[in-house]
């Protein structure tokens, strides 16, 4: 995906070019002055709309890339590889090992059920990745359908773009409300899951463990309910 400051700089690129065109249609001495006079004005008017929308634009992008930051995506958005969906259990062997022992076992039902929302989350950013592409194509065929107009007096097809320009805006700003809301619902999950670990483990660590083979198995055992209490309270 390209850059914040590359979408910017493409978007006044072309945002010059219509206003170029404008210009030399403005120019045609075929055209009455009326004429010439409205569309000095539709085209003044779309310009002024055009950096409004350039301006909101670049705020959602800003947003995706805020909460790609955040959720901290992995190594596959920020390398920039092809952004694949993860299955569930992707990571499970290396995040959450198999190991002896009740409170070990605990512990990894805590682990899976943390590392599959966490997976979750990242398949939201990959459908949000690819859905900024393709609207960024929608609003390229927007413009370029502007831009073979530019030499038109037409007042009415420039309202239509108007419309067309203001349903763009409303899709995207449902596409980010969607994404956000899943990932916020994710959070919110994940901080549940990990209440509820940080307490069964605190209680595990106040009581006698029945299977702890005596007193360095409790020293040992204690060690790591306090790590994974820890743990459970500041991821």
């Amino acid at each position: 995906m390209r850059s914040g400051a590359g979408h910017a700089g493409w978007m006044r690129g072309l945002a010059a070019l219509l206003l170029f065109c404008c210009a030399i249609a403005d120019g045609m001495a075929q055209w009455a002055v009326v004429d010439v006079e409205q569309n000095r004005i539709g085209t003044e008017a779309w310009g002024k709309q055009w950096l409004q929308w350039e301006q909101q634009f670049a705020q959602w992008q800003q947003q995706y890339f805020t909460m790609l930051n955040v959720v901290q995506a992995g190594p596959s958005f920020l390398a920039g590889a092809p952004l694949q969906h993860r299955g569930e259990d992707d990571g499970m062997v290396q995040r959450c090992p198999v190991q002896a022992g009740t409170l070990a076992r605990q512990q990894q039902v805590f682990c899976r059920m943390l590392l599959r929302l966490e997976n979750r989350r990242y398949n939201v950013l990959v459908d949000l990745n690819r859905l900024i592409e393709r609207r960024g194509q929608e609003m390229r065929a927007i413009l370029a359908r502007r831009i073979t107009r530019a030499g038109s007096d037409d007042l009415g097809g420039l309202k239509a773009f108007d419309t067309e320009v203001q349903a763009f805006q409303a899709n995207l700003g449902q596409d980010m409300h969607g994404a956000r809301a899943a990932l916020d619902q994710y959070a919110t999950l994940g901080q549940a899951v990990r209440e509820q670990q940080a307490q069964l483990t605190g209680q595990a660590l106040a009581s006698a463990p029945a299977d702890a083979g005596g007193l360095a198995g409790m020293l040992i055992q204690g060690a790591a309910l306090r790590q994974a209490l820890d743990a459970a309270r500041h991821r």
